[in-house]
């Protein structure tokens, strides 16, 4: 080993211990052998090559002697130094979180979890990323004939149902007899929700005291028991070449009507006297004849209901219905629902059996003057629809809201502001998002399975659920609403939906809750029940209000209705921000 001197005293050190990497093949040798490994070292040092003292001695242990002291590394000089690349400006620091949008990890591992939703299977994210799996399923769930989960109809129908039918019948009749051009001008608002497994119909007076009304449903056509969810079935009576609401002996029930309207709109659903019928004829024929049933109940309980004698009366309609967003704003999809809605209004103006042979006749006639009934007849997005009347039925704040609304065959979410104009509530929706993940998608991915040798996991499913409620908020919150309180306090999300109750959906809104709370500044999240509005007569429990909330949002009258500004119309804020707290006192500012 080499000596040191100090350059004041001249004294002789004694020489320093031999110290090597203590991973090394050196260390184990100089335990063993000291002698051998410092008579090594020292050759090493002494090397006449300044190439081979740099790579740690002789090659017989090539690194392994390397002395504690770091000399000078000299390279070969034929080889040129390699440029280093300078790092991008715009690298993230390592110790930086990961923004939540990133893609969606999975792993096959599950693990128990009990969370506010109860116990569910809960995926452990991982490196690996489902998103073609995904893609692929969504597509399958897209392409395959999907049923609405509606069990088979009744065939026999009780004495008590038979009388009160007939008697809607009846009282639609005295309508069609007696509509007056003169008279006193009386408001009605039709609220009609028309879902992929049942109808739900809101009827509201805008004018009246403040009261609007549920229309009731017999026990044998009632979805899942709830006494005001209507059954989407209608029934074809083929020794009358006819379609009615209810069953007779022989008659064939037709389902899937609203999932082939939104699927497949041209799909023939039906057959008789040589003519085809599409999911659009028969599904203006149901509606028409729901109709019909409403204004028999109305014309029977207008008194009861309204305080008038209906004869004294000209009925100013007004009858909305429900679209996702998306839909509203594609111009030949919008035509097409006008042209079906129009169409079952027409319907509903007329008494007398549905021929098959007059469906086309109906649908070409409507289609030669539309805009006849533009007056009466108006498309909403559903979800705005729900989501205000939810708000004024709980008489929420204004602010940041999500609404979740797992239906039958949809997962309808929409983020959006609820702010108080001038003159009217406004609502700003920032993004609406339909997708085919609704309580039926675990069936369907059974039958999927059933039919396809390479199995979908159940994780898949999970896993696009999962997304489907998350990927709406972030997009919010990092493009379109950048601003909102909601990121930093309390973000509020609405459930409703029949499949709200879902295990599978129940747990992906757990961890959706888990892991926003975990990489974002929101303070809480906190899940809102719908309340059933004060006025409102029905004949549902409260708790079971939420699958009528949409049929009660389309209820509220044009003139009380919100301003909507759909997603197209709203600018990203990702280079502009519009900071929409000013439009209205917070709690804050009192």
């Amino acid at each position: 080993m080499s000596q040191r001197y100090s350059s004041k005293s001249h004294k002789k050190r004694s020489p320093k211990k031999l110290q090597v990497n203590q991973t090394s093949i050196g260390a184990a040798l100089l335990a063993k052998d000291p002698k051998l490994a410092e008579s090594l070292a020292a050759l090493a040092k002494n090397s006449a090559s300044p190439t081979d003292r740099t790579q740690g001695g002789p090659k017989i242990m090539p690194g392994s002697f390397t002395p504690a002291k770091k000399g000078k590394q000299v390279t070969k000089p034929s080889l040129p130094k390699k440029k280093q690349k300078k790092p991008a400006k715009n690298l993230v620091n390592k110790k930086q979180k990961k923004p939540v949008n990133k893609p969606l990890k999975v792993s096959k591992v599950i693990v128990k979890k009990e969370g506010e939703f109860g116990v569910g299977v809960v995926p452990v994210a991982k490196s690996q990323s489902i998103t073609p799996d995904h893609k692929i399923l969504l597509k399958a769930f897209e392409d395959m004939v999907r049923t609405d989960g509606i069990e088979n109809a009744h065939k026999i129908i009780s004495y008590d149902t038979q009388s009160f039918l007939q008697g809607l019948d009846q009282n639609f009749n005295s309508y069609i007899g007696s509509t007056k051009p003169e008279g006193q001008h009386f408001y009605i608002t039709i609220g009609f929700d028309f879902g992929t497994s049942s109808s739900k119909i809101v009827v509201n007076a805008p004018f009246g005291d403040g009261r609007s009304f549920a229309f009731p449903v017999p026990r044998e056509f009632q979805m899942d028991d709830h006494p005001n969810l209507w059954k989407s079935i209608l029934f074809q009576n083929n020794s009358k070449a006819s379609f009615e609401l209810i069953p007779d002996t022989g008659s064939i029930a037709i389902a899937n009507l609203k999932t082939s309207l939104m699927s497949a709109p041209s799909r023939v659903l039906a057959k008789a006297s040589e003519i085809q019928l599409t999911a659009e004829h028969l599904c203006a024929v149901k509606i028409g004849l729901m109709l019909r049933y409403v204004k028999g109940w109305i014309w029977a309980n207008f008194k009861a209901f309204f305080g008038i004698s209906p004869q004294e009366t000209k009925i100013i309609w007004e009858a909305n219905f429900g679209l996702p967003a998306a839909t509203l704003n594609r111009t030949f999809e919008l035509q097409r629902f006008e042209l079906v809605f129009n169409t079952a209004w027409m319907i509903s103006e007329q008494g007398g059996s549905i021929w098959v042979d007059d469906i086309h006749s109906a649908f070409e006639f409507v289609s030669a003057n539309q805009g006849s009934s533009s007056n009466i007849v108006s498309l909403r997005p559903e979800v705005a629809a729900e989501a205000i009347g939810l708000l004024r039925s709980n008489l929420a704040d204004f602010g940041t809201y999500a609404l979740i609304d797992i239906g039958a065959s949809t997962l309808d979410i929409c983020v959006f502001d609820y702010l108080d104009g001038d003159e009217i509530e406004r609502q700003a929706l920032f993004v609406a998002d339909v997708s085919l993940l609704g309580a039926q998608s675990p069936n369907w991915l059974e039958e999927l399975n059933s039919k396809r040798e390479k199995k979908f996991s159940e994780n898949v499913l999970y896993f696009c659920i999962r997304e489907a409620i998350g990927t709406p908020v972030v997009h919010t919150k990092n493009n379109m609403n950048i601003n909102s309180s909601a990121w930093r306090d309390t973000l509020r999300v609405i459930l409703a939906g029949g499949g709200k109750y879902s295990k599978i959906h129940k747990t992906a809104l757990q961890n959706f809750k888990d892991n926003w709370l975990k990489h974002t500044n929101t303070r809480i999240i906190e899940f809102i029940d719908p309340k059933m509005p004060k006025g409102l007569i029905a004949n549902c429990n409260s708790d079971e209000f939420h699958r009528l909330s949409v049929a009660w949002g389309l209820s509220i009258n044009r003139d009380d209705f919100v301003k909507i500004d759909l997603p197209n119309s709203i600018e990203a804020q990702t280079k502009r921000t519009i900071d929409y707290a000013g439009n209205f006192i917070s709690k804050d500012d009192v």
